[in-house]
């Protein structure tokens, strides 16, 4: 997975997206996810939560490409 999030990871921040707004963004997708899954809609909300978890797995790449890797963000 790795070789496809190396360069969506490296345009990203060349647009100068911060690592910060990828966690975010990410969780509010997921729990919109939830919600469509606690209200039975399993399709649309497994696709929230896909997209959100995608968005968290970007935002350690971009840290790192912008030089902004910490010690909580690892966490």
């Amino acid at each position: 997975m790795r070789g496809w999030l190396q360069p969506v990871a490296r345009g990203l921040a060349r647009t100068g997206v911060s690592p910060d707004v990828l966690t975010w963004a990410g969780l509010v997708l997921t729990a919109i996810g939830a919600v469509e899954i606690s209200h039975g809609r399993f399709t649309i909300g497994a696709l929230w939560a896909i997209g959100g978890s995608l968005l968290d797995a970007l935002d350690g790449p971009v840290a790192r490409e912008r030089g902004k890797e910490t010690r909580f963000g690892a966490f």
